[in-house]
This record gives structure tokens, C-alpha cells and sequence, in this order.
């Protein structure tokens, strides 16, 4: 009998020890962020260094389903310029990998503190492809969004925006709901019309943490981190 009972506790262990560890938890899709944004913004071969904050949200609406958003800001010496987006992803319900393709409703404005005829604000749309993949008390990610932000007019005709921005980043867990997360990206504004063209990069860095949460369709017990034991 005890021969029996020391070869299923073995055949348990080992079992136990080829799944990847915490990564049902890592995957969970209902969060709400905070970081902080450096932004280094290049415009016809000049720079400035800009900083603001990013906020950001997911919510698990169902198994393959979930809602994104995220909203951040650059405070210039006399204005803002803010970015802002909110759509649906579907994705694969893998514990360790997890793909997802994601439409968008994009919103980009500016506000000029010295003159209000200034400011601005296009809206159109994105689509998104990317991945997650968990690890033992963390994750990596990347993504790929296409930018459609419509026409504006002017003295010169209708000039279309559109662009693209891509991200790569992971988040290290610090406790049972709990991350920190860091993300390098880059967004790209191209304007065309009139025989002509122009393109503002922003090339970007956030840090900040991360909060998780539960919902009737993304019920995640979360154990672990970096600074909690095992316990919920």
C-alpha cells in the first residue's frame, strides 16, 4: 500500500511540475492600470522630451471575450495632447499563450492653453493583433495596431491621418492581485494630402502597477509573487 501511495503522490508531482506555474493567473483579462508616460515626440527631425501618465482597463466579458481601453496624456510647456481608445478583442482561452485580434474606436486631441482655435480633436478606428505569453510570476506581451483617424480639412484640401503603433512590455507579479508592469512603444502619425506628406513618432516608455480583479467570466484566483506567499 505504501508503495501505491509513494508512486501516485510522484505521479502527482511530476504533473504538477510540468504546468507552468501561476499562468491561469497571469492571463487574467480584468485589470485596471496606472503608469507613468515618457515620451520623446520627433517632428521633422526636431525632438522634445514630454512626459504625462496612461491609464488603462480590461474587463473579461466572456470565456473568448473581452473589453480594452486605454487613455494617456503629454502636458507640452502650453498645451496637452491626449490619446484614447476603447473597442472589443477576441481571443484564444490558453493558460500560457494567449493571441487576440481587437477592433478599436481611436480618439486623439490637443488642447492649446494660449489659443483655443488651436485645439483639436480626430476620432477613427484601430485593429489589433497580438500576444501574451505567462511565466512563473509574470508575463510578456506585444501588439500591433493600425491607425484610421479620417480627414481634416484646410486651406490646402483634406488631409488624411492614419498611422500605426506597436508595443512590447511585460508585467512582473508582486502579490496575489498585483503587477508591475513596463512597456517600450512606438506610435506613428502620417499625414497625406495635396501631393504631400509629414509624420510625427513617438517613441515612449510607461511604468506603473497594475490591479486585478474578478468577474462572474474571468474568475481567476490569483496566488503568489514576487512579495506574498502562497495564501489568497
Amino acid at each position: 500500500m505504501s508503495r501505491r501511495l509513494l508512486a501516485a503522490t510522484t505521479a502527482v508531482a511530476v504533473l504538477g511540475a510540468a504546468q507552468p506555474a501561476l499562468a491561469a493567473d497571469a492571463l487574467s483579462n480584468s485589470y485596471w492600470d496606472a503608469s507613468y508616460l515618457n515620451s520623446q515626440v520627433e517632428v521633422g527631425g526636431s525632438r522634445a522630451d514630454i512626459e504625462g501618465f496612461k491609464l488603462g482597463a480590461g474587463l473579461g466579458l466572456a470565456r473568448i471575450l473581452k473589453f480594452t481601453g486605454d487613455y494617456d496624456q503629454r502636458r507640452y510647456r502650453n498645451g496637452r495632447e491626449s490619446f484614447s481608445s476603447a473597442g472589443l478583442a477576441v481571443h484564444t482561452p490558453g493558460a500560457v499563450w494567449q493571441v487576440h485580434g481587437a477592433a478599436t474606436y481611436e480618439r486623439v486631441a490637443g488642447d492649446d492653453d494660449t489659443n483655443a482655435a488651436n485645439d483639436y480633436v480626430e476620432e477613427g478606428y484601430g485593429v489589433e493583433v497580438g500576444g501574451r505569453f505567462a511565466f512563473t510570476d509574470g508575463e510578456l506581451h506585444a501588439a500591433w495596431r493600425y491607425l484610421d483617424l479620417g480627414s481634416a480639412g484646410g486651406t490646402g484640401g483634406a488631409v488624411d491621418l492614419s498611422g500605426s503603433r506597436y508595443v512590447v512590455g511585460g508585467a512582473l507579479q508582486l502579490g496575489n492581485w498585483w503587477s508591475l508592469i513596463a512597456d517600450y512603444r512606438v506610435r506613428e502619425h502620417k499625414f497625406e494630402g495635396g501631393g504631400s506628406s509629414a509624420t510625427v513618432e513617438y517613441n515612449e516608455f510607461t511604468i506603473g502597477f497594475r490591479r486585478y480583479f474578478a468577474t462572474d467570466t474571468d474568475r481567476k484566483n490569483r496566488h503568489g509573487g514576487l512579495l506574498a506567499g502562497d495564501a489568497e
